[in-house]
């Protein structure tokens, strides 16, 4: 009697749980929309950057996986009932400001990750903590929606160039290297972006966290393999590299230099993820079955109990934040400033403007809304000026961004062999930023340059494109709008005077001028 008394109970708290969750459903399908609306820029960004850049393709699955994920626990359901949770609205808060404080800066991977951190505390909210706990992984897999990795890719080029050209020294092969270009004795060979092996790394360590919550239970085993995940496609891709060269090399170039190139790079990183998940399916460990036995019992465990509290208030609540976060009123004071008067531009005492302008190298700046280049001569040494002036960035023109660097990694002129700083050279003794670039020409017409170059944001020199965005970022919420300029000196080595003397003499003396022009923008 007993026994049948606490079926019958069990039974109506379910029906109730039941018709609460249906309510969270709803509510959580009318958040969604609530944020997507209110930041439909930065969700249409998010699916772009999923559906043209084949590095974050991946970001198109993680939506459904991670709605897999807690279908498989669906049975869970009935065994928690939603309350909110007002102890997130703190975290809450710190992200709808991040997605706002991205969307004003531009910086899309700070906007993307505060967007869909915001989306996983919703969730969080209104069904409460028991629930966040069960859930935390399925909630946490969302996180690999967030396009980030951008910033590795110079790490990770370099990493697989020292690689490739030390193995193929250790086999015996002599290898000419310059930067992230080297040559062998049947051709040369370049590590672009797509070489550097971000695609491989960012695909692993998402299957294989999602191959290791589902096939351990312990946290050691876990570890180890995401662990492995990472390790082995690095190991991986630098091992890919090297046979790509050395077929192209002992085939005289006849293959793997063209499409081949890519299909065995993918066909060996195919293998490879193949082995390591054989090799881990051996410590493969079986999930327990949940029982669906004395749901009250398994209640009372989880910590839930009784009808619990109204959930619409904390979904209010969300749409509240969400709608006094939205950034519009501060890009909506984002007009373009007035442009540089570049005719005020004289060259310093003992320099002349050259009549054939800038014929060295040029930055592969885009979207400027005003431009200078010149070209200044001295006797023999020559400088040439490079000014790229932002009057009001939007998404398509930001004047710093990983879309917009002073030199592609795939130029087919020139490429990097070297970074620095100057000396003191801008006024209130603000260093540049020194690149050493080599032309892509033979060696007996090799072309070496120097370029020095940094940013003036807000009548403000600095070397440092953080700092220069934080600037930025700071007169924007101050209805200055976002007036940058990106400044370049190149000189080229001509055997009596090296690029960085010449850069030396004139640098320090244009910068004056050049500050004095920039300065009437900001009146």
């Amino acid at each position: 009697m007993y026994a049948r008394e606490l079926n019958l109970q069990a039974d109506a708290s379910e029906r109730q749980s039941t018709q609460r969750w249906i309510g969270v459903a709803a509510l959580a399908v009318l958040g969604i929309a609530w944020l997507v609306g209110w930041h439909w820029a930065t969700t249409e960004k998010l699916a772009n950057i999923w559906w043209n850049i084949g590095t974050y393709a991946h970001g198109m699955v993680v939506a459904p996986i991670s709605a897999w994920l807690v279908w498989r626990l669906r049975h869970e359901f009935a065994l928690l009932v939603p309350q909110p949770e007002w102890r997130v609205l703190p975290l809450l808060v710190m992200m709808l400001g991040a997605t706002a404080l991205g969307e004003i800066a531009q910086i899309n991977a700070l906007a993307h990750a505060g967007m869909i951190g915001a989306l996983i505390l919703f969730f969080w909210l209104i069904a409460g903590t028991p629930f966040a706990r069960r859930f935390a992984f399925p909630l946490a897999f969302l996180l690999f929606a967030v396009p980030i990795g951008d910033f590795m890719l110079p790490t990770m080029m370099e990493w697989t160039a020292d690689f490739t050209v030390g193995a193929l020294r250790l086999t015996g092969i002599p290898v000419h290297r310059e930067g992230q270009r080297f040559t062998l004795p049947t051709g040369s060979w370049a590590v672009v972006e797509a070489c550097s092996g971000i695609r491989y790394l960012i695909a692993s360590v998402m299957v294989g966290v999602l191959f290791a919550y589902l096939n351990y239970r312990s946290t050691l085993r876990r570890l180890v393999f995401v662990a492995a995940a990472i390790v082995v496609p690095l190991i991986a891709n630098w091992v890919r590299a090297y046979i790509v060269v050395m077929l192209g090399h002992l085939s005289n170039n006849r293959i793997a230099t063209g499409i081949d190139h890519l299909v065995y790079g993918w066909v060996f990183f195919g293998i490879v993820m193949f082995l390591l998940f054989w090799v881990g399916s051996h410590w493969q460990q079986v999930a327990a079955v949940e029982s669906a036995a004395a749901p009250a019992l398994r209640r009372a465990q989880i910590g839930i109990a009784g009808p619990g509290k109204p959930i619409w208030p904390a979904a209010l609540a969300f749409m509240g934040l969400v709608a006094v976060f939205w950034p519009g009123w501060v890009l909506l004071n984002n007009q373009p400033g007035p442009l540089p008067n570049w005719a005020a531009l004289t060259g310093p005492a003992g320099w002349a403007a050259a009549a054939d302008g800038p014929r060295d190298f040029t930055p592969a700046w885009k979207g400027a809304d005003s431009s200078y280049a010149a070209s200044f001569v001295s006797g023999a040494r020559r400088v040439s000026v490079r000014v790229a002036y932002y009057a009001a960035q939007h998404a398509d023109n930001k004047a710093i961004s990983s879309s917009n660097p002073l030199l592609t990694f795939d130029d087919a002129d020139w490429h990097t062999v070297g970074h620095g700083k100057s000396p003191a050279a801008l006024p209130n003794g603000v260093s540049m930023n020194t690149a050493r670039l080599n032309s892509a020409l033979s060696d007996v017409d090799r072309v070496r340059a120097a370029v020095w170059h940094a940013y003036y944001v807000g009548g403000r020199w600095t070397d440092s494109a953080t700092r220069a965005k934080f600037w930025e970022t700071i007169d924007l919420l101050r209805g200055r709008g976002t007036r940058i300029a990106l400044v370049a000196f190149t000189a080229l080595d001509d055997g009596s005077v090296t690029a960085a003397e010449k850069l030396e003499q004139f640098v320090p003396q244009f910068a004056i001028g050049l500050d004095r022009v920039l300065g009437t923008t900001e009146k």
